[in-house]
């Protein structure tokens, strides 16, 4: 399971890599975004239990990722 949460945060930060970044705004946006998924992925991690384990981390992660977007991109 630790594998899983590995994968899935280096592949939201590995996504966030692909978007062209032109300005200084598009790069909070991306640092937002990857950091709240990375953020959300572990406490997501946290909450669940079993199967509903990998269901808390992939809500965590998309939740996170809003909330960073959010956040970052004024």
């Amino acid at each position: 399971m630790k594998r899983l949460t590995l994968v899935i945060a280096f592949g939201a930060v590995a996504l966030s890599a692909c978007a062209p970044t032109t300005t200084n705004q598009d790069a909070q946006c991306i640092a937002g975004a990857a950091g709240g998924a990375a953020v959300g992925v572990l406490l997501g991690r946290e909450i669940g239990q079993g199967t509903g384990r990998d269901v808390a981390t992939a809500a965590g992660g998309a939740a996170g990722a809003l909330a960073g977007t959010s956040a970052l991109c004024r």
